[in-house]
């Protein structure tokens, strides 16, 4: 961007865009999923896809705990903590808020890739809703974080990524 001014200005022509895009979902509210979870015999956290483990998940551990788990367990489903880091990794893996967010017809796997990669939380497999959208967060901006991120994942938006490619959108 040449200056302050005109980064800012295509960062709030790229907000309007995805903006509009993201009302092209349905939004469901929270309460009436997990009841429609139950009539079906599940839990929601059921229905909730699981993080995968990265080594991000794993850079609390000290340096001696990473040099004694690669060695002793190449598996790091093997360690005895694993189980312990997973459920944490469930309870940090719910809706905070009570919209969720419905693709009116059902994504992609680059849409569900593209959602991952912007953090959102997905629910599928709950009948008469198509796969489902969550943040598990707060205190941020959800467009600057997870929306906009998304939208220029998007595996038919190469237009977009190039036209606003370089622009800081963090703050929207």
């Amino acid at each position: 961007m040449k200056n302050k001014k005109d980064n800012l200005e295509k960062a709030y022509e790229l907000k309007k865009l995805v903006s509009d895009w993201v009302k092209s979902f349905n939004f469901i509210q929270l309460n009436v999923v997990e009841v429609m979870a139950r009539n079906q015999g599940e839990e929601l956290f059921e229905l909730i896809q699981q993080k995968e483990l990265t080594h991000e998940d794993l850079a609390e551990w000290t340096n001696e705990d990473r040099v004694y788990l690669k060695r002793k367990y190449p598996n790091v489903e093997d360690h005895p903590a694993f189980n312990k880091m997973m459920e944490q990794k469930e309870q940090d893996n719910y809706p905070m808020w009570n919209t969720l967010f419905e693709f009116k017809e059902e994504p992609s796997g680059g849409e569900i890739d593209a959602a991952k990669k912007a953090g959102f939380g997905i629910i599928e497999g709950l009948e008469d809703f198509n796969t489902m959208l969550f943040v598990s967060g707060c205190g941020y901006s959800f467009y600057g974080a997870h929306w906009i991120p998304m939208f220029l994942a998007l595996p038919w938006n190469e237009k977009s990524r190039e036209e606003y490619k370089g622009v800081d959108y963090s703050m929207m």
